[in-house]
């Protein structure tokens, strides 16, 4: 039971540090608008897709 708890505490300062870290470099996060439509050309699941089929 200790094993868990001391796992719980160092998962959640890991957030923590990852969450401080992320918001000195970017900010807080704020809502932003978004195209919701399509344009012509690949698209980043293409890419995806491609990168899992052919590895390097």
């Amino acid at each position: 039971m200790i094993i868990k708890h001391w796992c719980g505490e160092a998962a959640f300062k890991a957030m923590e540090l990852l969450d401080t870290g992320n918001t000195i470099t970017y900010g807080n996060p704020v809502p932003t608008k978004v195209p919701l439509g399509y344009r012509k050309g690949k698209a980043i699941l293409f890419l995806l897709l491609m990168r899992i089929l052919k590895p390097f």
